[in-house]
Protein backbone atom coordinates (compact mmCIF):
# COMPACT_ATOMS: atom_id res chain seq x y z
CA UNK A 1 0.00 0.00 0.00
CA UNK A 2 2.81 2.21 -0.14
CA UNK A 3 3.60 1.97 -3.09
CA UNK A 4 0.10 3.57 -3.91
CA UNK A 5 -0.06 6.07 -1.98
CA UNK A 6 2.91 8.51 -3.18
CA UNK A 7 1.09 7.61 -6.81
CA UNK A 8 -2.25 9.07 -5.80
CA UNK A 9 -0.36 11.93 -4.40
CA UNK A 10 1.32 12.55 -7.48
CA UNK A 11 -1.69 12.26 -9.46
CA UNK A 12 -3.55 14.46 -7.25
CA UNK A 13 -0.55 17.18 -7.59
CA UNK A 14 -0.32 17.22 -11.11
CA UNK A 15 -4.15 17.61 -11.18
CA UNK A 16 -4.30 20.22 -9.05
CA UNK A 17 -1.27 22.10 -11.18
CA UNK A 18 -3.26 21.37 -14.40
CA UNK A 19 -6.36 22.82 -12.58
CA UNK A 20 -4.44 26.11 -10.96
CA UNK A 21 -2.86 26.55 -14.96
CA UNK A 22 -6.64 26.24 -16.55
CA UNK A 23 -7.16 29.15 -13.91
CA UNK A 24 -4.51 30.98 -14.37
CA UNK A 25 -4.71 30.98 -17.93
CA UNK A 26 -8.34 31.64 -17.87
CA UNK A 27 -10.92 32.05 -20.63
CA UNK A 28 -10.01 32.43 -24.22
CA UNK A 29 -10.90 36.35 -25.73
CA UNK A 30 -11.78 37.40 -29.66
CA UNK A 31 -9.74 40.26 -30.57
CA UNK A 32 -10.01 43.25 -28.59
CA UNK A 33 -12.66 46.26 -29.34
CA UNK A 34 -10.49 48.96 -29.88
CA UNK A 35 -13.50 51.16 -30.76
CA UNK A 36 -17.12 50.89 -30.90
CA UNK A 37 -19.41 54.03 -32.27
CA UNK A 38 -23.10 54.91 -33.00
CA UNK A 39 -24.42 57.64 -35.10
CA UNK A 40 -26.12 58.30 -38.40
CA UNK A 41 -25.54 58.42 -41.81
CA UNK A 42 -26.87 60.86 -44.52
CA UNK A 43 -26.72 60.20 -47.89
CA UNK A 44 -27.79 62.05 -50.95
CA UNK A 45 -28.27 61.56 -54.54
CA UNK A 46 -27.94 64.08 -57.67
CA UNK A 47 -29.89 63.85 -59.54
CA UNK A 48 -32.53 62.48 -57.21
CA UNK A 49 -33.33 58.88 -57.95
CA UNK A 50 -36.71 57.78 -59.94
CA UNK A 51 -37.94 54.91 -61.52
CA UNK A 52 -35.31 55.71 -64.69
CA UNK A 53 -32.17 54.06 -64.50
CA UNK A 54 -29.73 56.70 -64.46
CA UNK A 55 -25.61 57.17 -63.17
CA UNK A 56 -26.17 59.54 -59.96
CA UNK A 57 -23.43 60.75 -57.52
CA UNK A 58 -23.59 59.50 -54.19
CA UNK A 59 -22.41 61.68 -51.68
CA UNK A 60 -22.53 60.37 -47.69
CA UNK A 61 -21.80 61.29 -44.30
CA UNK A 62 -21.44 59.72 -41.59
CA UNK A 63 -21.40 60.80 -37.98
CA UNK A 64 -20.03 58.91 -34.74
CA UNK A 65 -20.09 58.72 -31.21
CA UNK A 66 -17.53 56.40 -29.84
CA UNK A 67 -15.67 54.42 -26.82
CA UNK A 68 -12.31 53.87 -27.19
CA UNK A 69 -11.18 51.70 -24.47
CA UNK A 70 -7.73 51.54 -26.28
CA UNK A 71 -7.64 54.96 -27.22
CA UNK A 72 -9.64 56.80 -24.50
CA UNK A 73 -9.45 60.36 -26.40
CA UNK A 74 -11.34 58.98 -29.18
CA UNK A 75 -15.18 60.36 -28.41
CA UNK A 76 -16.36 60.83 -31.85
CA UNK A 77 -15.60 59.76 -35.28
CA UNK A 78 -16.67 61.14 -38.95
CA UNK A 79 -16.82 59.41 -42.53
CA UNK A 80 -17.32 61.68 -45.41
CA UNK A 81 -17.53 59.30 -48.91
CA UNK A 82 -19.62 58.94 -52.19
CA UNK A 83 -18.80 58.32 -56.00
CA UNK A 84 -20.92 58.05 -59.14
CA UNK A 85 -22.99 55.24 -59.72
CA UNK A 86 -24.46 53.89 -62.86
CA UNK A 87 -27.69 52.78 -63.41
CA UNK A 88 -29.51 53.65 -60.40
CA UNK A 89 -33.10 53.71 -59.68
CA UNK A 90 -35.54 53.77 -56.58
CA UNK A 91 -35.52 49.57 -57.17
CA UNK A 92 -31.71 49.48 -56.67
CA UNK A 93 -30.55 52.09 -54.25
CA UNK A 94 -27.24 50.95 -53.84
CA UNK A 95 -24.99 48.60 -55.97
CA UNK A 96 -22.43 46.14 -53.82
CA UNK A 97 -19.22 48.07 -54.40
CA UNK A 98 -15.47 48.25 -53.04
CA UNK A 99 -12.92 51.09 -52.17
CA UNK A 100 -11.12 53.49 -49.68
CA UNK A 101 -12.03 55.96 -47.23
CA UNK A 102 -10.97 57.38 -44.01
CA UNK A 103 -12.45 57.94 -40.61
CA UNK A 104 -11.16 61.57 -38.87
CA UNK A 105 -11.41 60.93 -35.01
CA UNK A 106 -12.13 63.99 -32.77
CA UNK A 107 -8.57 63.57 -31.35
CA UNK A 108 -7.02 64.79 -34.84
CA UNK A 109 -5.79 60.98 -36.07
CA UNK A 110 -7.56 58.99 -38.82
CA UNK A 111 -8.21 55.44 -39.92
CA UNK A 112 -7.54 54.79 -43.54
CA UNK A 113 -9.42 51.66 -44.66
CA UNK A 114 -10.20 49.77 -47.41
CA UNK A 115 -13.93 48.07 -47.42
CA UNK A 116 -16.33 46.18 -49.61
CA UNK A 117 -19.95 46.72 -49.58
CA UNK A 118 -23.21 44.35 -49.24
CA UNK A 119 -27.08 45.50 -49.20
CA UNK A 120 -29.48 43.54 -47.74
CA UNK A 121 -32.97 43.37 -46.61
CA UNK A 122 -33.53 44.54 -42.80
CA UNK A 123 -36.42 44.13 -40.63
CA UNK A 124 -39.72 45.82 -40.72
CA UNK A 125 -38.98 46.57 -44.75
CA UNK A 126 -35.90 48.48 -44.02
CA UNK A 127 -32.44 48.01 -45.82
CA UNK A 128 -29.07 47.01 -44.21
CA UNK A 129 -25.49 48.47 -46.16
CA UNK A 130 -22.87 46.73 -44.65
CA UNK A 131 -19.06 47.83 -45.03
CA UNK A 132 -16.25 45.37 -44.18
CA UNK A 133 -13.05 46.05 -44.21
CA UNK A 134 -9.32 46.39 -42.80
CA UNK A 135 -7.70 49.39 -41.53
CA UNK A 136 -4.91 50.23 -43.77
CA UNK A 137 -2.72 52.85 -41.93
CA UNK A 138 -3.20 55.21 -38.74
CA UNK A 139 -5.41 54.77 -36.14
CA UNK A 140 -6.25 51.07 -35.25
CA UNK A 141 -4.07 50.01 -38.55
CA UNK A 142 -4.73 45.93 -38.98
CA UNK A 143 -7.97 46.03 -37.58
CA UNK A 144 -10.89 44.50 -38.95
CA UNK A 145 -13.44 47.25 -39.34
CA UNK A 146 -17.06 46.66 -40.04
CA UNK A 147 -19.02 49.74 -40.75
CA UNK A 148 -23.47 48.91 -40.66
CA UNK A 149 -26.27 51.36 -41.57
CA UNK A 150 -29.93 50.87 -41.56
CA UNK A 151 -31.70 52.96 -43.96
CA UNK A 152 -35.83 53.19 -42.88
CA UNK A 153 -37.99 52.77 -45.28
CA UNK A 154 -37.69 55.75 -48.25
CA UNK A 155 -40.45 57.49 -49.28
CA UNK A 156 -40.31 55.87 -52.66
CA UNK A 157 -43.41 58.16 -53.93
CA UNK A 158 -40.51 60.47 -54.74
CA UNK A 159 -39.21 58.66 -57.49
CA UNK A 160 -42.62 59.50 -59.02
CA UNK A 161 -41.84 63.35 -58.95
CA UNK A 162 -39.58 65.18 -61.38
CA UNK A 163 -36.92 65.54 -58.51
CA UNK A 164 -36.76 62.51 -57.70
CA UNK A 165 -35.28 60.82 -54.25
CA UNK A 166 -32.60 62.89 -53.12
CA UNK A 167 -31.56 61.46 -50.08
CA UNK A 168 -31.92 59.15 -46.45
CA UNK A 169 -30.71 58.72 -43.47
CA UNK A 170 -30.57 56.32 -40.75
CA UNK A 171 -28.79 54.68 -37.62
CA UNK A 172 -25.00 53.65 -38.33
CA UNK A 173 -22.64 51.56 -36.18
CA UNK A 174 -18.81 51.12 -36.77
CA UNK A 175 -16.83 48.62 -34.84
CA UNK A 176 -13.08 48.21 -34.80
CA UNK A 177 -11.56 44.97 -34.05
Amino acid sequence: MHIRAPRRRAAALLGSAALAGALLAGPAHAAPLDATCTGTDTTTYTPGLTNTPQSVTIAGTISLTCLSLSRPAITAGTITGGGTAPDLTCAVLEQPSSGSSTVAWNDGTHSAYTYSTALGPGAAGTQVLTLTGTVTSGTFAGDSLVITVVFANADLTACDNPGGLTSRSGPATLLAT
